[in-house]
């Protein structure tokens, strides 16, 4: 998705390691051979024992330049609200000034954005309606009338009129609102040579409309008053006209015209969620949406996937102390998610396994997992998500810590910082930069049971 989102009933596990637990097993960097020690776990003073024994692993990594302690919080809430979604640190380094690994800002750099509005559980009711192609309006056959609710206010009525007509796409431009023809029939043949792959690789969508098509309408959604919005599904369109609408933005945050390329990989966003809705939730019945970062995560990569080019602007902009387990609907969330999906694909899940996520009755990390697991059944979400968030500091250029080549090295500032009671949310993680006999005498001098330190040496 891409902004403001409304999905129903997400189900949040709350993911905490067991307190005094050894954690015995090696894995291999399949680039180097390079064992993997998690030791035993370490105690915390017992002034804060009730906060639960963190998770302490050494980790020896060829070809990096220096030695880094990284600190995750393991915890895969998805509300905040929750208790122990905090993770508090507190360090053993003395007066020592550290260096905080962080991306610089990308100045100018915007993102596409997208959401699901409506009540996803009642899709599966869909199966057995047979009432067709409702309209509120009698218009013209050239006409067509669309309500635009992207979220839970400024919603409107509008009007398309038809401009493209090719099966399987139609598209419908806002009365009112200019777009030359070229580019809507640019925008609509480049679509059409999609299809097959999209469907190929992810399935098809429902067509509860009877057409073969699936209905684009294209317009100034800046109207709406979301930020950032480039496109979204709205499932009322599914429960209450039995049909399937895309809808996409023609122009940037700043009414500026997108080019066909720009607003084509908007619209392969969200026919993926119109696929994953129909394999998921009318195919299947299953009424619990997965996660919102799984879905946007998917969602993304997609167009990657499809149009065959590296999403390059969303691993130049991410920044490093951000999570996406904690939706926010913010831009880096995009690009991180995408980001994951793109590791995962390049050396665990080829993409059309991705359909295994989703297929699946979990809805959140498990199905990752689970999906993982048929073919590695000792490699954990955890163990995944350590290596992805390495992956994106160290940046090698191959082997299990990198994207094998695919995008160029990022610059990362590294800023002097102290270590003091840092908070961190789901998923969120800090990396401080120590030399050898440092990142050794290393202990956690105050934490709770989600925390996971990392002593990486070179």
């Amino acid at each position: 998705m891409r902004s403001w989102i409304n999905i129903a009933l997400i189900l949040v596990l709350v993911f905490s390691i067991g307190c005094g637990k050894v954690f015995q097993k090696a894995t291999k960097d399949d680039s180097n051979s390079t064992p993997i020690v998690i030791s035993t776990n370490l105690t915390p003073p017992s002034s804060f024992s009730t906060l639960g024994d963190p998770k302490v692993a050494t980790m020896n990594i060829t070809g990096i330049n220096s030695s880094f302690l990284l600190i995750v919080n393991e915890d895969k809430n998805v509300y905040d609200s929750l208790p122990g979604s905090i993770g508090l640190i507190s360090t053993d380094l003395g007066d020592n000034v550290v260096g905080l690994a962080e991306q610089k800002d990308q100045v100018g750099f915007k993102s596409r954005m997208s959401c699901i509005t409506g009540d996803c559980s009642k899709l599966n009711t869909l199966k057995n309606k047979k009432n067709r192609n409702l309209n509120l309006l009698s218009l013209p056959p050239n006409l067509k009338s669309f309500y635009i609710s992207p979220s839970s206010s400024n919603n409107y009525n509008s009007q398309g009129i038809l401009e493209y007509n090719k099966s399987p796409v139609i598209i419908y431009r806002e009365v009112g609102v200019n777009f030359s023809s070229s580019l809507i029939t640019e925008v609509g043949d480049q679509l059409n040579s999609y299809y097959a792959d999209i469907i190929n690789i992810y399935g098809k969508p429902s067509d509860l409309d009877l057409n073969g098509s699936i209905i684009i309408y294209l317009g100034n959604l800046n109207k709406t008053g979301v930020t950032g919005l480039a496109g979204f599904v709205s499932t009322s369109d599914l429960l209450n006209n039995n049909e399937e609408v895309l809808y996409a933005n023609g122009f940037d945050g700043n009414n500026k015209d997108l080019s066909a390329k720009e607003i084509v990989k908007t619209i392969i966003h969200e026919f993926n969620h119109l696929i994953v809705l129909n394999k998921r939730l009318i195919e299947k019945g299953i009424e619990e949406n997965i996660d919102i970062w799984i879905s946007e995560g998917i969602a993304e990569h997609s167009i990657d996937v499809v149009m065959k080019e590296p999403l390059d602007g969303h691993y130049n902009s991410i920044s490093e102390n951000h999570s996406f387990f904690i939706w926010k609907s913010e831009a880096i969330q995009y690009h991180l998610a995408y980001l994951f999906f793109k590791y995962l694909s390049i050396h665990y899940l080829d993409d059309k396994s991705i359909q295994d996520i989703y297929l699946n009755v979990k809805s959140n990390y498990l199905a990752i997992e689970e999906a993982l697991q048929q073919k590695y059944p000792s490699l954990s979400f955890d163990d995944l998500y350590r290596d992805f968030l390495i992956t994106n500091y160290i940046q090698n250029v191959s082997g299990k810590y990198s994207y094998n080549g695919v995008f160029k090295k990022r610059e990362i500032t590294k800023m002097a910082n102290v270590i003091d009671n840092l908070g961190l949310s789901s998923g969120e993680r800090f990396i401080i930069n120590l030399n050898k006999t440092q990142l050794d005498k290393f202990q956690p001098q105050k934490t709770s049971a989600t925390m996971a330190f990392y002593k990486i040496f070179n």
